[in-house]
């Protein structure tokens, strides 16, 4: 053929990087036909060999093409080069060759492709939906799909008698995937798969360290820390069913005003013992011509139950009083002068006269939904939550965090609780398991508990948020105290991880019987504990079962 014509026919090829790499190799046929040259270039090694080869053209030029970079799995650039065969030749016999040379390349850059996480749309029930607390949620909605718009969150207000119709939804395997529920909810539907572990998932976070909280006791996750010390300030532990969102402890506010107007002096350590200095300062602030209270008590299941057996807890002569014991077969809240609480709490109201009788105190408030509130009382207890009580007082007058009052061994034990987040079954069956845990990571995460402590409509259970300048803004003054409180080495917890904690405490916790004169505080104690230890006695099988579910969980 004219050289003409054979070069009209030769076309520009292009040198492919193949993904996976294979040998290099050259061709050519023979019979004269027009020849082009390809070369492929392995990727991950760099080979010089020396092949066999049985055929090869004689005599034909064959230019070795340098190639500038080849990627795999992501491409950055390929570069080709358009190569021009001068010569080619008829074949007319054919050679064996020594070896052949391939090129070394080297590669610039691998970039992993990550696939599109697949949507999931989760449905979240909560009764936070008003006031401070309705306020964070719906600032941490917003930031959660800004953050994960792979993961739609259906969010649906829980209904009133949340736990009952949650019971309802379990039953019938209709359970949201994440829910905010009471600490003790758990614990009476574990054994039927009612709730999903976590901790594989956990276990994989970069953004979760179980040491980053305080730990509540067994709520979210279950441990049976069921003697004092408990290990608190250790973190989280335990098998994980969900994560820690709104903590409470016991506490108290103090109204300035009323403690400067009775010539009260700020608490020091070691003078403010409950039946000495703490007492008088309550007759002190007491003065019925103007319907002015030092201390409100009472209310049953309302709670003041969390006020009065602390109280007890710091008046026992034994340091280590639980509400019950560790093998769940006695209740164990007023052992060893630990009663002595509760009688101090029937003698504010009968002897001391420094509280107002049972149900008076909303009369006694007006048009505020209370008597602190109403600027008409010296002490309020609390259990974390000020940003309702901020909003009541509206700066009507100052008002502050005060230390716990003392019993022979220092201040009263502090109480540490939780509402978690869980994640039910029906994520499981779902397969949105992930997409749950996801959420409610981000719910316990340091973002949304650092706007919890802007609202204040609960208090945050991670440390780095006590530490923070949020927390310490007032009102009221000295609101990081809170801090103070959670780090008390003796704290306690309510042993939510029974499987009829609620019928169990609500046997013994109310006491307005005595409040109310209508039988003395012996009556009461006696006919309250016989109720207590037949509920743990009635359920000790329950109990054995939840410990078994637990450890194999």
């Amino acid at each position: 053929m004219a050289m003409k014509q054979l070069r009209q026919r030769v076309t520009r090829r292009r040198a492919m990087a193949l993904l996976g790499g294979s040998a290099a190799a050259v061709a050519l046929a023979a019979c004269g036909e027009t020849q082009v040259v390809t070369k492929e270039v392995p990727v991950e090694t760099t080979v010089i060999k020396e092949v066999p080869v049985e055929k090869i053209v004689r005599e034909t030029e064959v230019k070795e093409v340098p190639v500038e970079k080849i990627v795999t799995q992501q491409v950055d650039r390929i570069v080709t080069q358009t190569v021009e065969v001068e010569k080619v030749v008829e074949v007319e016999k054919v050679v064996e060759v020594e070896k052949v040379v391939t090129q070394t390349v080297e590669v610039e850059k691998i970039v992993e492709v990550q696939p599109a996480a697949m949507a999931q749309n989760i449905l979240f029930q909560t009764d936070h939906t008003s006031g401070p607390r309705g306020a964070a949620v719906d600032w941490a909605l917003e930031r959660f799909t800004a953050q994960f718009p792979n993961i739609g969150v259906r969010y649906v207000p829980a209904p009133t008698q949340v736990e009952i119709v949650y019971g309802a939804m379990v039953a019938a395997g209709s359970t949201p995937e994440a829910a905010l529920m009471s600490g003790w909810f758990a614990a009476q539907w574990y054994t039927g798969d009612a709730f999903v572990n976590i901790d594989d998932f956990l276990a994989k976070q970069d953004s979760y360290n179980p040491a980053d909280y305080y730990y509540p006791g067994d709520s979210s996750g279950v441990d049976f820390a069921d003697t004092v010390p408990y290990g608190h300030l250790d973190g989280l532990r335990g098998k994980q069913f969900g994560m820690p969102y709104q903590g409470n402890t016991n506490g108290q506010h103090i109204n300035l005003q009323l403690m400067e107007e009775a010539g009260i002096q700020w608490p020091t350590p070691g003078n403010w013992h409950l039946e000495l200095q703490f007492l008088d300062d309550l007759r002190k602030a007491t003065d019925p011509e103007t319907d002015t209270y030092g201390i409100e008590v009472g209310g049953g299941n309302g709670g003041s139950w969390t006020q009065w057996n602390p109280w007890g807890w710091a008046l026992a002569d034994d340091p280590t009083i639980m509400y019950r014991s560790a093998d769940g077969t006695r209740t164990t809240c007023w052992d060893s002068g630990a009663d002595r609480g509760v009688r101090l709490a029937v003698d504010l109201i009968a002897v001391h006269k420094v509280s107002p009788a049972l149900g008076e105190s909303r009369e006694l408030a007006g048009e505020f939904s209370d008597l602190f509130a109403a600027g008409k009382q010296l002490i309020q207890r609390n259990g974390g939550a000020v940003g309702s009580t901020a909003g009541r007082v509206a700066g009507r007058f100052p008002w502050s965090l005060a230390p716990m009052p003392e019993g022979p061994r220092g201040p009263v034990p502090h109480e540490i609780t939780e509402q978690p987040h869980m994640i039910s079954n029906t994520a499981a069956l779902r397969d949105t398991v992930e997409a749950a845990a996801q959420f409610v990571l981000f719910m316990a995460g340091p973002d949304v508990q650092g706007r919890i402590a802007i609202d204040r409509g609960s208090m945050p259970l991670r440390k780095e948020v006590h530490a923070s300048p949020e927390m310490a803004a007032g009102p009221p003054e000295r609101h990081n105290m809170w801090k103070e409180y959670l780090e008390q080495p003796d704290a306690r917890h309510r042993q939510m991880a029974y499987p009829a904690w609620l019928e169990w405490i609500n046997s013994w916790r109310n006491v307005d019987a005595a409040h109310a004169g209508d039988l003395t505080i012996d009556e009461v104690i006696e006919r309250s504990l016989t109720r207590a230890d037949r509920v743990l006695a009635e359920n000790a099988e329950a109990y054995q079962e939840l410990k078994t579910y637990i450890a194999n969980a």
